[in-house]
């Protein structure tokens, strides 16, 4: 093997880790996540093995006898479309012969050290208006939402305080709910009729590991099982903390201004659900930092989807109508980033925020914190019964319909 044939194969090598690394960071599944590597690898005339998990990637990258066996250690950050978009975009670029594997290389890095596309403000607003549009889906009124807002802004803004210090991030789970049940318990004290327990659900609505579950759930059905397992009880230990924060906020609640009294909602017009669900979709774009020429799919997606979804809850019942939401949701959203030659079906995963079953896993720990075990049994139940079955609807969308068509070039 020739010198430049030898830095070729070295600067395709650490091409691939680094496309891996910044792949897995933005929260790429994993089974997709392999996929698309041994695609890349396969172009790029090497040969190559590739075990995915979402703290750590495993690369065997080399040519005929001339092998090399890389770790890389993944740490854990919220799922970031922008540059999920980015890199599928360069993916592409690679396969289509547009960029070389040194150029490609340093393109990966002027992604993932960018800053961030939207600044805190516009995070925090996106999350208030998020925690209040929950409230409203989940059946409160006026009062409810009004609480719940308050809970999400109080929330946001621990967020921006812990983010400024380093080390203290990890720490938003359980201070977070703490923050959120302290606030809804205290102003169902101060409103009359008022249900905590939605106002609650509503304002930590942004930390409940639903795209978590469902994301575990897809990679243990795609068997890999590692993955699957791990991001599973990563899920159950968010979930965990955020019953642990709730449970000593709703003492420290109680002890402040008693215990909630009896909720008496007042029913709001189907339209209020409409009026908030664009703005709703809107903001969440925003808090997972989609970019903007992709906003109006988002909403599109999102409208769509929870059409389908109150469409078919009554005469199929939960479950099925969460089947057919993310039949819906998939192939909207693939039907969009194909009209528009887009790389990557982002208007789904924001739309998907509305079906998730994040609010159920919690719903189950806190009753299990309660002394409720056979509710919080049921529960836990219901949250695999529903993230099967958003798992499946995308899987038979993805089947009918992908988010691109395959280049020449294109493995998967």
């Amino acid at each position: 093997m020739s010198e430049h044939q030898t830095t070729s194969q070295g600067e395709a090598e650490e091409l691939i880790l680094r496309l891996g690394e910044a792949f897995a960071h933005c929260g790429m599944p994993s089974h997709r996540l392999e996929d698309r590597l041994t695609s890349l690898t396969e172009y790029l005339q090497l040969e190559g093995s590739f075990f995915a998990v979402p703290t750590s990637l495993l690369v065997d990258l080399g040519t005929g006898t001339r092998h090399r066996v890389r770790l890389a250690r993944i740490r854990p950050s919220k799922i970031d479309l922008g540059k999920l978009e980015a890199l599928h975009g360069l993916a592409d670029a690679i396969l289509a012969g547009e960029q070389d594997p040194s150029s490609a290389t340093n393109r990966v890095r002027e992604i993932m050290t960018a800053e961030k596309r939207y600044g805190a403000g516009v995070r925090w607003l996106g999350t208030l208006i998020a925690s209040c549009a929950a409230t409203r889906f989940m059946g409160g009124g006026v009062d409810e939402m009004l609480l719940g807002t308050l809970a999400g802004a109080m929330l946001g803004t621990l967020s921006l305080i812990l983010g400024w210090r380093e080390g203290w991030g990890k720490m938003i789970e359980p201070l977070g709910a703490m923050l959120v049940a302290f606030v809804t318990v205290v102003g169902s004290g101060l409103f009359e009729a008022v249900d905590a327990d939605k106002a609650l659900l509503g304002g930590l609505i942004v930390l409940v590991p639903g795209f978590t579950i469902a994301i575990a759930v897809r990679e243990l059905v795609s068997g890999h099982t590692a993955a699957g397992t791990i991001r599973m009880a990563s899920a159950l230990m968010t979930t965990l903390m955020l019953g642990f924060g709730v449970a000593f906020g709703y003492r420290l609640g109680v002890l402040v201004a008693g215990e909630p009294g009896a909720a008496v909602i007042e029913p709001l017009p189907l339209w209020s659900a409409w009026a908030l669900l664009p703005i709703a979709a809107l903001n969440i774009a925003l808090v997972f930092e989609v970019h903007p020429r992709e906003l109006f799919s988002v909403v599109l997606t999102a409208c769509m989807g929870y059409l389908a979804l109150t469409s078919a809850a009554e005469p199929m019942g939960r479950e099925l109508a969460v089947f057919v939401a993310a039949f819906t949701v998939g192939i909207v959203g693939n039907l969009l980033a194909r009209l528009r030659s887009r790389p990557f079906g982002v208007a789904r995963l924001p739309a998907l925020l509305f079906l998730v079953p994040g609010g159920l896993g919690f719903l189950s720990i806190k009753r299990l914190f309660g002394g409720e075990a056979v509710d919080a049994m049921a529960s836990a139940g219901q949250v695999g019964l529903v993230a099967t079955a958003l798992v499946t609807g995308l899987m038979v969308a993805d089947s009918v319909m992908t988010a691109k068509r395959a280049g020449p070039n294109e493995a998967v």
